[in-house]
């Protein structure tokens, strides 16, 4: 068993100093393997999925800086990968959700400013996945994910407006029986923050 997954057991768990510990490890072997073969684009993906791992468990224990520096360098791997295969579908969508995590590490921060510009380019990214594939049900949900983000750091004045626009993917996913039964509770929430 990876250290890796050692650590997804033990932040289930909810041990999440151990989890920290076991992707400590993690990254020193993916980083290893990434330095002695930096053209391998999955040794390097397993590197920015380390980074990603680490800046989310570094969030959860309020090290919000750390989290920013992993997320940051997570986000560095996974532009180089995504521009050497724009066609890829997976090194895109990764991309967004590097772009999806540093903002919400920013948010926290309070650098909203910065925030809003990483959601709108995973946003864009995300629009282009769906557009290209409008079955994929995990690319239509991470649609409405991006709209969610964009409304919650929106100005006052729009934010009605973002908010409907979250509740219009989620109605239209609903309609097709595309909506999880776990994203429910996000659909009433959208609809509860588009009247206010």
């Amino acid at each position: 068993m990876s250290y890796s997954r050692l650590g997804d057991i033990e932040q289930h768990l909810g041990h999440t100093e151990a989890a920290l510990g076991h992707y400590q490890n993690a990254l020193a072997i993916t980083q290893t393997l990434a330095a002695r073969d930096p053209e391998n684009s999955q040794f390097q993906r397993d590197l920015s999925i380390s980074y990603n791992k680490l800046g989310d468990i570094e969030l959860r224990l309020g090290h919000t800086e750390a989290a920013l520096e992993h997320h940051q360098n997570a986000l560095r791997i996974r532009q180089t990968i995504a521009s050497r295969a724009p066609a890829n579908t997976r090194f895109q969508a990764d991309l967004s959700v590097s772009y999806e995590k540093l903002g919400d590490v920013e948010l926290r921060l309070g650098y909203s400013e910065a925030a809003f510009r990483h959601y709108q380019d995973a946003l864009e990214i995300r629009q282009t996945l769906a557009e290209r594939d409008p079955e994929n049900s995990e690319f239509q949900r991470d649609l409405w994910v991006s709209y969610w983000s964009l409304a919650e750091c929106t100005p006052a004045a729009q934010r009605r407006q973002a908010w409907q626009r979250v509740v219009r993917q989620m109605e239209a996913m609903q309609a097709r029986g595309a909506l999880p039964a776990d994203d429910v509770p996000y659909l009433t929430e959208a609809r509860r923050r588009a009247v206010e």
